[in-house]
C-alpha cells in the first residue's frame, strides 16, 4: 500500500481496518530501524506475528518499541486454512485497537525475554544491509536457494518479489508462500538466511 514512511500507530490503524475488512493475507512492515515484520492474516484474525527471530507475543513486544516505518498488505485469499493462534489475547487486542493506548501490557512471557530478543535482532543472518536489489549478489544466492524449492519457476518469481520488496525478509517471505507445505516454507527460510549469512 503506503512507501511512504508512517508513525507505527498510523500503520497499526491500517492494521485494524484491514481486520475490520476480514482480510487475509500478511501484512509487511519494514521499521525505521531497518528490521522487518511479518503479520499473518486469515479472515481478519491475526495469526502470527514474526519480527525478526521473535514470534508471538515476543515478536509484539519489540514491535511496540520500533518508531514505525512502511507497511503493506499482500493479500493472500487462498491462504491456509485458520489454525490456532500464536498470540494472546492480550497481544491480539493490542494489535487490533489498544496501539492507541500506549505499549502492550500483559504478554506473558513476551517482556522477560524482551531483552534477549533485543540483541538477535542486530545479528540476524541477512544481507549485510537487509536489502536485495535485482542482479544483487543477495538477490542471486536467494534465487539459487529458490531453485531447489521451485524449480524452472523460481526466476520468475523471485523477480516479482524482488519487483514488490528490497527488503530480504520480506523477500523471502514472498518467494516462501509459493511453497507447498509449512514446513518446506520453514526449510526455504532457513536455507535463504543461512545461504545470505554465508555470503
Amino acid at each position: 500500500m503506503a512507501n511512504e514512511s508512517r508513525s507505527l500507530i498510523d500503520i497499526l490503524r491500517e492494521l485494524q481496518a484491514l481486520a475490520i475488512r476480514k482480510s487475509s493475507g500478511f501484512f509487511f512492515i519494514a521499521t525505521a530501524d531497518n528490521h522487518s515484520c511479518t503479520i499473518r492474516m486469515r479472515g481478519g484474525t491475526i495469526e502470527d506475528v514474526i519480527y525478526s527471530r521473535s514470534r508471538g507475543d515476543d515478536a509484539v513486544q519489540l514491535l511496540s518499541h520500533t518508531q514505525g516505518g512502511r507497511g503493506r498488505f499482500q493479500p493472500d485469499p487462498g491462504s491456509a486454512p485458520a489454525g490456532r493462534s500464536k498470540l494472546s489475547e492480550a497481544a491480539q487486542r493490542w494489535l487490533l485497537g489498544g496501539f492507541e493506548s500506549g505499549p502492550p501490557s500483559g504478554l506473558g512471557a513476551g517482556d522477560a525475554r524482551t531483552a534477549t530478543s533485543a540483541p538477535e535482532i542486530a545479528r540476524a543472518p541477512v544481507a549485510p544491509s537487509g536489502r536485495v536489489t535485482p542482479g544483487s549478489q543477495a538477490a542471486e544466492i536467494i534465487e539459487r536457494v529458490a531453485l531447489n524449492y521451485l524449480g524452472p519457476i523460481a526466476g520468475l518469481i523471485c523477480e516479482e518479489a524482488f519487483e514488490a520488496s528490497s527488503d530480504t525478509e520480506e523477500v523471502i517471505e514472498l518467494i516462501g508462500k509459493n511453497l507447498a507445505s509449512g514446513e518446506e516454507i520453514l526449510r526455504f527460510k532457513k536455507e535463504a538466511r543461512a545461504a545470505l549469512a554465508a555470503g
